[in-house]
């Protein structure tokens, strides 16, 4: 069911398996990357909505959630390019041949099929992904937070369970750690329970956990899910986020206001973070 919204987005509610990536990323409400832009800053987020992050880092990882999670629909868009000079007869030859695909370089493609059957062949990743049928595979979940339209795309939603395919750099549990750190996973693990908490058609929701799989060889696999101190952490970053955003959208509408305040209006006391302080007294 579409529901019309003043900025012209459509805005759908419920649970919707096997919904275009396309409908999904074209829909009205509040996601994970906007989330944790509103988190950055106001002004991010606001300049993020016209200006969506495009990098080579991001697209590989569409290729890597493919080949993992679609083998199928990998091997029909996406194909291994040619060894040969790019400008020459048979590279051209070969762009013409395959426009319609996608084109990976030799290593990306190779890369792409090795981390699938990392996880294909690991012990409990393996498992968790065969278990899941064409139904449970990039799952759209639509609700309301706080009087705020939200939305979530969980990789694979088996059950009550949600799980997400993550290529990093470095999968080991220290690692990994660094990473959902870095990117605020723990943001986004938190973001997913609470939008799913919200659906009358799952019971109970059960734990958020991330197949974390090396880019390089020989691709080595982790699978993780947050304690609870860290979800915790999550869920009020979520709520300070929404909050933010109320604050600052425009009026009926799911956009944010114009904003030039940076990281904030007026003038602010900062430290030096703590272990340099640590550092430099221990070199006295």
């Amino acid at each position: 069911m579409k529901i019309p919204t003043v900025d012209r987005r459509p805005q759908y509610q419920g649970i919707l398996r096997n919904q275009s990536a396309t409908d999904y990323h074209s829909a009205a409400g509040l996601n994970s990357t906007k989330i944790r832009n509103l988190l950055t800053s106001v002004q991010y987020a606001s300049y993020r909505e016209t200006m969506p992050e495009t990098t080579k880092s991001l697209s590989m990882g569409e290729a890597v959630h493919t080949a993992i999670l679609e083998p199928m629909r990998f091997k029909r868009e996406y194909v291994r390019g040619p060894n040969a000079r790019k400008g020459s007869k048979e590279h051209s030859g070969f762009l013409a041949a395959n426009a319609n695909k996608t084109i990976l370089t030799p290593k990306e493609y190779d890369d792409c099929v090795g981390m699938d059957l990392a996880v294909q062949n690991h012990p409990t990743a393996g498992p968790m992904i065969r278990d899941a049928t064409q139904d449970d595979i990039e799952v759209s979940v639509y609700s309301e937070m706080q009087s705020v339209p939200v939305r979530c795309r969980c990789d694979v939603l088996l059950g009550n369970t949600i799980i997400d395919v993550k290529s990093t750099k470095d999968a080991s549990p220290e690692g990994f750690a660094r990473a959902i750190a870095m990117y605020g996973y723990h943001i986004q693990a938190a973001f997913y329970r609470m939008v799913l908490m919200t659906r009358h058609e799952i019971d109970s929701v059960g734990p958020f956990r991330f197949i974390a799989v090396q880019k390089t060889a020989p691709y080595l696999v982790g699978v993780y899910e947050l304690d609870q101190e860290s979800l915790d952490h999550g869920f009020k970053q979520v709520n300070r986020a929404i909050q933010r955003f109320k604050e600052n959208r425009e009026s009926d509408s799911l956009r944010l206001k114009q904003t030039h305040d940076g990281y904030g209006a007026g003038v602010k006391t900062i430290s030096i973070p703590q272990w340099k302080i640590n550092q430099e007294a221990t070199n006295e």
